[in-house]
Order: structure tokens, then sequence, then C-alpha cells
């Protein structure tokens, strides 16, 4: 097996950016990328690019279905440009694709890419999926934080998390058209894409589980195809390795 810590000068963030790469060995010895699933795996907030091969079982998964994983850090930035921070939104969606395409050619055909990110990753799974539904087969948001803006803005005014001004900022109109998921729902829809497969995870003892049945229940009543599991998990990573497995077995199926 291949544990690549990939590191390159990106034009986006103007700063060295750092991707975990993990390429099982019967990929390795066969040698064509093109041929090979490629999943996204996004770490929430405080963690960074290591975490998924630390705290959960993904490499194995990833030999068990034959899928090429790609980690990349993000910092706190919830995947946007953030409106007093870096421009890590261009970076994950524009920029890192490209480079990775060029240099290790692997594939960027949506029938192959998908996606999966807890916590704040789960948003920004989330987030990939409907601004770019042409690129991803599935997205998989565990316990994500799908909050709309109109919830962040609140919980920026009353000063509960400074850290999302930084992101956001004041949530205006073009904040919103960029980052919040309803709007970027509606506008898929009203703009007769084809969402994703998605598949929804949030345990029932998780302060954002509120928050995944209300974008869940929009989701539903909007026609969209979606997969949502729930149990008594809270926030970590104790359950979501079981649905990070779950959720592999059920793209699977799609490739």
């Amino acid at each position: 097996m291949a544990i690549i810590n990939f590191e390159f000068a990106s034009k986006t963030l103007c700063q060295t950016a750092r991707v975990k790469i993990f390429i099982p060995d019967n990929i390795l010895q066969r040698g064509n990328m093109k041929d090979t699933a490629v999943m996204y795996l996004l770490h929430g907030k405080g963690d960074n690019e290591k975490s998924w091969g630390i705290e959960s079982n993904a490499y194995k998964y990833a030999k068990q279905y034959g899928v090429i994983m790609i980690m990349p850090f993000a910092a706190n930035s919830f995947y946007t440009n953030m409106a007093y921070g870096d421009r890590y939104w261009g970076f994950i969606a524009e920029e890192l694709p490209k480079v990775l395409e060029n240099s290790l050619k692997i594939s960027s055909s949506k029938e192959k890419t998908f996606v999966c990110g807890y916590s704040m990753g789960g948003y920004g799974a989330l987030k990939l999926g409907l601004t770019y539904p042409e690129r991803y087969s599935a997205v998989g948001t565990l316990s994500g934080s799908l909050r709309s803006m109109k919830e962040n803005k609140s919980k920026i005014v009353s000063g509960e998390r400074p850290d999302l001004f930084l992101v956001f900022g004041d949530c205006g109109e073009k904040v919103k058209e960029e980052n919040d998921i309803y709007y970027l729902t509606s506008k898929a829809l009203k703009e007769g894409k084809n969402i994703p497969k998605l598949y929804i995870y949030c345990g029932k003892n998780d302060s954002l589980y509120d928050v995944n049945i209300r974008y869940k229940n929009f989701a539903i009543n909007n026609d969209i195809d979606l997969i949502f599991k729930d149990d008594d998990g809270n926030h970590s990573f104790e359950y979501w390795d079981e649905q990070l497995n779950i959720f592999l077995e059920v793209i699977s199926n799609l490739k």
C-alpha cells in the first residue's frame, strides 16, 4: 500500500497545501489509476488530513472496496473561501482535483468520484455535491454541520460561535448563495441538475441531530434520492467509522 503525504505550493492558498493519499496495493500493482474509484474524505473542525487514518479503519475499507482515498487539510474553514481567512473552497473544489488528475492520473469521471465527511466535513461534502453535482456519484455526510445560513447567523450574533464569523462574515446574500445548503439544493433543482445520491447519518445523542433531521426532511420533500441513518450515537468516530463502511458498501453498488 502507499500512504503519501502530498504537499505542493497552492496558488489558491498562497501557501503549501497538505493532502494525505492512500492507495491500496492491488491498485498500485495494476498501475491504472483512471479505472479506480476515488473517495475524497473531509475532516471535521479541529482535525486535519491525518484524522481519518488515525481514528477510523478508512485504509482497511479502501483495500476492501478498491478505492483511492484523498484526505486534504482545510483548517477550520468549513470548506469555504473564508470571510477572514484562506480560500479553502477554491482549493478543495477547483485546484486540488486538477493537480491530482495531472500528477497522479486519478479519475475525474462522475461515475468513479465520491465524497464523504464528518461534522464540518459533512457540510463540506454536501456543499461539493450540491454545487458540482456533475462531478460526484454520491455524497456521504456523517453528523454533518448542516445548518442553514440563517442558523449560522443566529449563532454568530449571539456570540456562541465566533469561528463562524471568521468563515461566513455577515452571512450576506452572496455568502448565502455560495454556502447555504438549502439555497444550493433549491438552485440545483431549479436548474434541472441531478443531485448525487445522498447518504446522511447522525446519531440521536449528537447535538447536530436536529439540523440533520431538518435537512433530511427538506430533501425528501423535494424528492431527492437519499439514504438516512440514525442510531443512539454521539459526535465521535466510534459511530462514523461504521457509517463510512456502510457508505462504501452503498457506493460499491453504484460503481
